[in-house]
C-alpha cells in the first residue's frame, strides 16, 4: 500500500506545495529501525534511479 499526501507551506510569502508519498509502518518505530530502513531505501533508489540523486532528507 502507497499514501499520497500534499501539504502546503509558505516560505517568505511564497507557497511551497509538497507532495509526499510514503507507505505505512506498523506502530511506532526507533531510530535504529528508521535508520535501517533508510539505508535500504537508499540503496533501493541508487539501483532502479541512478539519474536522480537524492539531494536531501527531511524528516519529523
Amino acid at each position: 500500500m502507497l499514501l499520497l499526501d500534499r501539504t502546503e507551506w509558505e516560505v517568505g510569502g511564497t507557497p511551497i506545495n509538497l507532495p509526499v508519498l510514503s507507505f505505512p509502518l506498523n506502530g511506532n518505530s526507533n531510530t535504529k529501525e528508521r535508520i535501517a530502513f533508510l539505508e535500504r531505501l537508499m540503496a533501493l533508489l541508487e539501483v532502479h534511479f541512478p539519474h536522480l540523486p537524492v539531494a536531501g532528507l527531511s524528516a519529523d
